[in-house]
């Protein structure tokens, strides 16, 4: 069993280790910053590169959904002290992210 998962852990590594940084999913960042600021600097940036659109949840978080385009679509998950983005970043948009932190 230990055997499998260890080869199961080395295959998705692999996997994942030579993949273009601006296509892995799962980026899970730490930040000082409330909501509504990283709301903001995300919308505002991100807006640039196709339409915003968020999804408020009643525990308080809030999920941005950028889509630029038919069928790209990045999703940012704004739970502070957490951010994650949850799907493959859009080209040029790892850094905007980066920088609203």
């Amino acid at each position: 069993m230990r055997i499998a998962f260890a080869a199961f852990l080395l295959t998705a590594y692999s996997a994942t280790a030579g993949a273009d940084p601006q296509q892995v999913a799962g980026t899970a960042y730490h930040t000082a910053k409330d909501i509504p600021a990283l709301q903001k600097c995300l919308t505002d940036r991100l807006s640039q590169h196709g339409d915003v659109t968020e999804m408020k949840f009643p525990e308080g978080g809030i999920t941005l959904m950028l889509r630029e385009g038919k069928d790209e679509v990045m999703l940012i998950d704004l739970a502070p002290p957490s951010v994650t983005v949850t799907t493959a970043f859009l080209p040029d948009t790892r850094i905007i992210v980066e920088r609203c932190l």
